[in-house]
């Protein structure tokens, strides 16, 4: 999907979440249509309703904004408060349209929710990360890695760090520099701490650096 646009991202993941919703309203009146007798305008006021909601939802917060392959337990949780919310909410429309509810068809049509989008948003990022790394491992030339120095040994550098561990690229981190003289000779996440911000020339040239990237979100590269 990196050719096309954000708002055709964010288009296609609207109509995915979309579809998830109303595959799992199906999917619950299949499973009850012996149990629970509701008129047809019930289930489509129930499931529109649901599906503007969340939708609405969504766009307000940001929800489709997120890439799915950089989906983490904290857009998890996200998604099953949105889910949660529009469920409730539509559940409280509709007894008040039709002066009745089934608790039952709300309820399994919110578990398989809950179990369609996030869970095709997993299923993203784990073939997206599978794709990249079989692309990595099948580099035979290991020349092209960018070695790389990081400015700063805090909570930036250990997440700049995490995340290349866990998605594999050509970025090969040398060493660290900090300013703070307590963190000198200890190493972040197995990195070494080379030195402070004035080392920076003497380390480029002696572990023949090819990038330095700052990982202290609040400093500007004039600063060093």
């Amino acid at each position: 999907m990196s050719k096309i646009n954000s708002k055709k991202k964010m288009v296609i993941l609207m109509f995915i979440d979309s579809l998830s919703i109303i595959l799992a309203a199906l999917l619950a009146y299949w499973l009850l249509e012996n149990y629970v007798m509701l008129p047809n305008r019930y289930y489509y006021v129930m499931i529109g309703i649901t599906v503007l909601i969340y939708g609405a939802l969504g766009v307000f917060r940001h929800l489709f904004a997120n890439l799915p392959y950089f989906t983490g337990l904290h857009d998890l949780i996200f998604h099953v408060k949105m889910l949660s919310f529009a469920f409730l909410l539509s559940a409280v429309v509709s007894s008040v349209v039709f002066q009745l509810v089934s608790y039952r068809y709300i309820f399994l049509t919110y578990m398989f929710s809950l179990v369609f989008i996030p869970g095709i948003r997993i299923v993203w990022r784990v073939y997206h990360e599978y794709t990249e790394k079989v692309d990595y491992r099948g580099k035979e030339d290991p020349s092209g890695k960018i070695r790389t120095l990081l400015v700063g040994a805090g909570e930036g550098g250990r997440l700049f760090i995490s995340s290349l561990i866990h998605r594999p690229n050509n970025i090969e981190i040398i060493g660290i520099v900090d300013r703070d003289e307590k963190k000198q000779q200890y190493r972040l996440m197995g990195i070494p701490v080379l030195g402070n911000e004035a080392d920076i020339p003497d380390i480029v040239t002696k572990y023949g650096i090819n990038q330095v990237t700052i990982t202290i979100p609040s400093m500007k590269p004039q600063e060093l």
